[in-house]
């Protein structure tokens, strides 16, 4: 039978693309991430990774074995729910989630959907500005960071995915490095002077720049990827990774062990990759 931890080790070492960084993020040892990783290959009787000194790397098998573990692994965590003290979480009073504006709107009703003893009159949302987020209590909370080459272990531990700008527009032709620009207030810390000249609309909602492309022919809009989702905008292949951004879930005490903190997590995953 498959080893659920040896499937967690395998699945953070195909998204981190590195050894060092998934054992930073499980917090464990680089020899026992490989040792892992060995043990899986020699009980699978294949190769999942092209390794180099800086890279490992999904063979086409990895690539086809990542799709079964990534259900396993849903199924183990919806179990562990169901079956746990997970799963009477929210008897006793609403899960308090804290985030910011974007994440409430892009983020939040699509990650607790569908969640295991999670319904709509469990839980409780209450917005904090983005500078703060970081910051706030909360049995679930969301904050964004911006993109460091290294992060400490705190960071690590609550770190869920990475997410960039996408520029979205009507326009097919659109080219964000001439074209008007309505952009998530976040961003203005992270852009140059030359893409500051060009801002038309700045807001702490994705949505109303998303909204904004979408009438004006020609308007471009810098934000998280996944706020474009449904809208029919174009994205366009200009790479913006200045603004690259971490977005970071963490738990409170109440939610910090068991199934369902790891059924948020993975889904929390899955929506901002």
């Amino acid at each position: 039978m498959l080893d659920d931890n040896r499937l967690r080790i395998f699945s953070t070492l195909a998204e981190e693309g590195n050894f060092t960084r998934a054992a930073r993020r499980l917090r464990i040892s680089q020899p026992a991430v490989s040792q892992s990783i060995s043990e899986l290959e020699k009980q699978l009787g294949v190769k999942l990774f092209e390794r180099t000194r800086t890279a490992a790397t999904l063979t086409p098998e990895g690539e086809t074995f990542r799709s079964y573990a990534s259900e396993i692994l849903k199924w183990y965590d919806a179990a562990g729910t169901m079956f746990s003290l997970d799963g009477k979480a929210t008897m006793h009073r609403p899960i308090s989630v804290r985030c910011p504006a974007f994440a409430a709107e892009s983020v939040i009703p699509e990650l607790l959907s569908d969640s295991l003893s999670i319904t709509a009159d469990t839980f409780t949302v209450r917005i904090v500005p983005d500078e703060s987020a970081s910051t706030a209590e909360g049995d679930i909370v969301l904050y964004a960071s911006a993109r460091k080459d290294t992060l400490d272990i705190d960071e690590a531990s609550t770190l869920a995915g990475t997410f960039s700008a996408a520029a979205g527009s009507r326009d097919a032709d659109a080219d964000p490095s001439f074209a008007p620009l309505a952009i998530w207030r976040p961003y203005e810390k992270l852009l140059g002077a030359d893409y500051l000249a060009r801002v038309t609309f700045s807001g702490d909602s994705p949505a109303a720049a998303v909204r904004a492309a979408a009438r004006v022919p020609g308007l471009v809009c810098l934000v998280p990827h996944f706020c474009l989702a449904g809208s029919g905008l174009q994205l366009i292949p200009h790479p913006m990774p200045r603004l690259q951004q971490d977005l970071h879930i963490r738990f409170g005490d109440r939610m910090d062990h068991g199934g369902l903190a790891a059924v948020l997590k993975r889904k929390l995953l899955s929506i901002i990759t």
